[in-house]
């Protein structure tokens, strides 16, 4: 803490304002599907689960194995790794894409409630509350 006058100010690293996670229930929603947007198991080399996330990824050669994304997307244990690595001390987190348009509207609805509970719980346990 820095302290000027009677005014506290509290001394931090950077600052991370565009971070996305994965949270756990939306992996398992991506593991679970069978169409795009879903996750694969395990297809590259080090046995990584891989995210085919856009409309004709699938069907293309060259993104048909989708991105990695492994468990720094979406473990919170290794996302308070990197930032502190990296002395970032504040993440503004979102949810990463595709965010819920592939839902049905009823579903979105309710899973967006979820997810929003997930994520206030993670920041919750954080201390970021």
């Amino acid at each position: 803490r820095i302290y000027r006058g009677m005014a506290t100010v509290l001394k931090i690293g950077a600052i991370d304002v565009h971070s996305h996670i994965y949270l756990p229930r939306y992996m398992d929603l991506l593991r679970s599907r069978s169409v795009v947007p879903r996750i694969l198991p395990g297809v590259d080399a080090a046995g990584d689960e891989r995210y085919v996330i856009l409309p004709g990824e699938d069907a293309d050669e060259s993104t048909s194995a989708g991105r990695p994304v492994g468990s720094e997307f979406w473990d919170p244990a290794r996302k308070l790794a990197f930032m502190d690595a990296h002395n970032i001390d504040i993440s503004v987190l979102s949810l990463a894409n595709p965010w819920l348009d592939f839902a049905a509207p009823d579903d979105a609805a309710a899973l967006a409630t979820n997810l929003n509970d997930d994520m206030q719980d993670l920041c919750s346990s954080a201390g970021a509350g």
